[in-house]
């Protein structure tokens, strides 16, 4: 974990989930590092943590009862998620649980990515095994139909959300250092909330013919900014799957700037897919894009 002395000058930092349905106070110690879990958990959904108490959590609007709870393995730990967004929050729990009788204070870990204004690539990341913690992750396999087209040197790659309500099969070239497709990283209001870009969502645009799925009755889409898309996380463990584009009439598509029409365009052609679904890929090998969404797509998000 990524803890701090508690005599290091404290400060009140707010967060919320990408809709504002949610949105909190905590006070804690400067925030000069964060915790960088690599269990199946964090790994799909590029969480990065900090460990406040937690009773220090305030929530200025919404409420813990609102919110989707998830847990897995021994299920001492609960990730808690906006229903509507699919951000993630926080988790809370236990990593063994208390004795008959004893007084013990359960672990918290906030979301990082849901604190405003953090800028998460100054800071210091220390490795955490949360990996080595109970029994080995255990991926859902795909049983449905493989993609067919054909793509020259391709391979098919499988995998899906963390609690395997949805998997899917995408063809593609080899995802490694030879991959010259586009590999995006974005910044923006909704990524940096679900896997802000270090070490989160790694976006990959196959064709629509390449792309399988199963379980997408397990997805709940959200819509937001300009509707051009809608952000795609499983219902039940909110890890984020895909960036589906919408259907626009002809007057809205032709109100759009020309560089969103372009990307909406391409949309009807592409399946934007997080690919921390898949399996067997190392993502340090890919050669990414940094896009600055935050600043860069038009109108800017206002953080409550």
């Amino acid at each position: 974990m990524a803890e701090q002395s508690t005599t290091d000058p404290t400060r009140t930092y707010r967060g919320n989930c990408h809709c504002k349905a949610n949105v909190f106070e905590v006070t804690v110690p400067e925030i000069q590092a964060l915790a960088s879990c690599n269990c199946s958990s964090c790994t799909k959904k590029g969480m990065l943590w900090i460990y406040p108490k937690y009773a220090d959590i305030v929530w200025v609007k919404g409420d813990e009862g609102s919110l989707t709870d998830y847990t897995f393995g021994k299920k001492g730990l609960h990730y808690k998620s906006c229903p509507t967004c699919g951000v993630t929050l926080y988790g809370v729990g236990y990593f063994e649980p208390p004795k008959p009788g004893e007084n013990k204070e359960p672990i918290c870990g906030l979301n990082a990515r849901t604190i405003q204004d953090l800028d998460i690539w100054s800071l210091e990341l220390k490795s955490m095994n949360g990996g080595a913690y109970g029994a080995p992750y255990e991926p859902a396999k795909f049983t449905g139909t493989i993609p067919e087209a054909e793509v020259e040197g391709s391979r098919v790659y499988t995998g899906g959300c963390h609690c395997g309500a949805v998997r899917l099969a995408v063809r593609s070239r080899p995802l490694d250092e030879t991959y010259d497709d586009r590999v995006i990283e974005c910044n923006c209001s909704i990524c940096g909330r679900l896997t802000f870009p270090k070490y989160g969502s790694i976006w990959i645009y196959p064709r629509k013919e390449l792309v399988s799925y199963e379980g997408e009755e397990n997805l709940t889409y959200y819509k937001m900014g300009r509707g051009m898309f809608n952000k795609g996380f499983c219902k039940h463990c909110a890890t984020p799957v895909e960036n589906r584009v919408s259907k626009l009439s002809d007057e809205q598509r032709e109100a759009l700037p020309e560089g969103a029409r372009e990307w909406y365009d391409r949309g009807h052609t592409q399946r934007a897919t997080n690919s921390r679904m898949l399996d067997d890929i190392n993502f340090s090998q890919l050669k990414k894009q940094r896009i600055d969404g935050w600043n860069n797509i038009l109108p800017k998000y206002e953080n409550p």
